[in-house]
């Protein structure tokens, strides 16, 4: 290649580059016992600064996009609320710091407020996901036979695990929840995941040759899907990292952080209800 054509070529891929991006998803939930007066979530990088949330809203979900390449970022948090049955007011604030390698398929992040009956504690939970594309050898089908349990809702779908890994899911090892979106006259609908219930009685892993159910949220979303297309959204690991939570300091008694960052696989599932 002459001299000319290599410095253009360096200097196209270094645009391309410049210009290239990583969708991101920001998720936020609040329990319904915990009644958030103010939240403001923001995303640093540097000088620059992303508003991510900034209301008392219960749930929000906001789509964005990040540079590609290796980058620094701090989930900036404000919380603000009242406990139900009770009047006073806390405050609550993080600055949990993450890197990102810029070769994610998709970026998930999520601030979720739970409240621990056991312990009598809010927990504020903040989890960044770097997503990478499924591994091949992990097949799924839906399957509409199986919509015959009368306490879970389908769709449901078999996993066929033909890779060499053990299978594990994002909530609960043993269990494969993933949310739903249908196809509108402009694309794809927001995504669908229901109530989120980590109280389930353990089962057997997604072991490689084995197969098991997938099913949309805790308790899934309707046995009548109207004839159209839907896409499913399944995130595992080849880990078990429902665990590795670090815990981070807070200001009151009755309030926890627990935070984490962990790599996941995506695997996106597109099928039609004839």
């Amino acid at each position: 290649m002459k001299p000319k054509n290599v410095t253009l070529f360096l200097l196209l891929f270094m645009s391309l580059n410049a210009f290239a991006q990583t969708p991101a998803t920001f998720h936020f939930n609040c329990a319904q016992v915990v009644e958030p007066t103010y939240i403001a979530a923001y995303l640093k990088e540097g000088d620059n600064k992303i508003e991510l949330l900034d209301g008392s809203a219960g749930s929000f979900i906001r789509g964005l996009v990040l540079p590609t390449g290796v980058n620094d970022y701090t989930l900036s948090v404000e919380f603000n609320y009242k406990i139900e049955g009770s009047g006073t007011s806390y405050k609550e604030s993080i600055e949990y710091p993450f890197t990102l390698a810029g070769d994610e398929t998709e970026v998930e992040i999520t601030l979720r407020i739970d409240y621990n009956y056991s312990e009598n504690k809010v927990e504020g939970k903040i989890e960044v996901l770097p997503c990478y594309p499924s591994q091949p050898g992990l097949k799924i089908e839906y399957a509409p036979l199986l919509n015959d349990n009368p306490d879970y809702k389908g769709p449901f779908f078999m996993l066929t695990n033909n890779t060499k890994e053990t299978i594990y899911g994002r909530y609960l090892p043993y269990y494969y929840w993933g949310t739903l979106r249908s196809q509108t006259k402009s694309g794809w609908g927001p995504d669908y995941f229901g109530e989120l219930d980590l109280d389930f009685a353990e089962r057997s892993l997604l072991t490689p040759g084995s197969v098991a159910i997938a099913t949309v949220g805790s308790f899934g979303y309707s046995n009548d899907l109207e004839k159209d297309h839907y896409r499913y959204k399944l995130l595992y690991s080849t880990e078990d990292k429902t665990n590795s939570w670090e815990i981070k300091d807070s200001q009151n008694k009755n309030f926890t952080w627990k935070c984490k960052t962990a790599k996941y696989y995506r695997l996106v599932y597109v099928f039609k209800v004839e």
